[in-house]
């Protein structure tokens, strides 16, 4: 067996043979890497071989490098509308770029966005909304940024986004734009996708249809973030007056339920007090009575009395 020493352990080293197969040898003192191996004998330097095999490492390691570089493991959307999501790799840098309506198509039309960073990439799409008039200084303005991640750290890169797009409208004088973040997984994307409408959406849609009934995705699917917010805005509102008006009328009927209540316990003592009065009042007519029928009887008694004393003294 003819080969090139490859590693080198204890007890034993790994050589590469002429047809590109592996074997494990006996390791001897005389054993180097990189030299040539022929059956248990170790001879010259192969240098060439050497940097063959090291080239083709080489090689496996730039096209591991380019396939994780080239696959996608997030988009970020932003709704405003216009609408446009970004495609970025494992290491933050955009890959992919698609409008998602004409309005997307508009703002992203001559920016150069593949191979920034995603946060610079945002930046340039939100002075690129703010040049076609889709952001306006002093108006009432709403973005949204949407993160389509299955990664442990989704909520953090959110945050972080979240913070780069405040600065970057603060700097654009748009510092009083409303700006709704929002996290969700690879498999809510598709869902959006199946809807045609951008996850960002899709979320404050399903929101809005949270708080008011009736309300359909093809109704709001095209309308600018600002409204939707809006409408979200506007059905809370309506929540918080329904929900303060049924707590006053709660509480009117609680304070009805108190006076009658209090009411009831009045009476009740009342007729209480009148009985324990009454019966005061009996018990001292009856107490009269029996005085006056004690009286009565005494008197009888003493005019028997006197009478019987007078015939006695007639008899004498």
């Amino acid at each position: 067996m003819k080969g090139i020493v490859l590693e080198k352990h204890d007890g034993y080293g790994i050589v590469l043979d002429e047809k590109g197969n592996f074997h494990k040898v006996k390791n001897i003192d005389s054993l180097v890497i990189g030299q040539e191996y022929i059956n248990n004998s170790v001879f010259k330097f192969n240098r060439s071989l050497v940097y063959k095999v090291a080239s083709f490492a080489m090689v496996m390691l730039f096209v591991s490098f380019g396939y994780a570089y080239a696959k996608p493991s997030s988009y970020i959307s932003l709704d405003i509308n216009p609408s446009v999501e970004l495609k970025a790799n494992m290491f933050g840098r955009v890959i992919g770029v698609n409008p998602l309506n004409e309005d997307g198509k508009k703002i992203y039309s001559g920016l150069k966005l593949k191979g920034e960073k995603e946060e610079e990439a945002l930046k340039e799409l939100i002075k690129a909304a703010k040049d076609n008039g889709y952001l306006k200084v002093g108006e009432d303005n709403a973005v949204a940024i949407t993160l389509s991640s299955n990664s442990k750290n989704s909520e953090d890169k959110v945050a972080e986004l979240e913070d780069e797009l405040k600065q970057e409208l603060k700097d654009a004088d748009l510092g009083e734009t409303e700006v709704v973040v929002q996290n969700l997984n690879l498999e809510r994307r598709e869902d959006a996708e199946k809807l045609g409408i951008s996850p960002g959406k899709m979320l404050l849609i399903e929101k809005l249809q949270s708080e008011e009934q009736g309300v359909s995705a093809e109704e709001y699917a095209n309308k600018p973030v600002k409204e939707i917010m809006k409408a979200i805005n506007e059905a809370k509102k309506e929540d918080n007056t329904e929900t303060k008006k049924e707590k006053s009328n709660s509480e009117e009927i609680n304070s009805d339920k108190n006076a009658t209540t209090q009411k009831e316990n009045k009476d009740k003592v009342k007729n209480k007090d009148d009985k324990v009065k009454n019966s005061n009042i009996d018990t001292k007519s009856k107490k009269n009575d029996d005085n006056n029928q004690a009286e009565t009887k005494k008197s009888s008694s003493d005019g028997k009395e006197g009478s019987n004393n007078k015939e006695g003294k007639d008899k004498k």
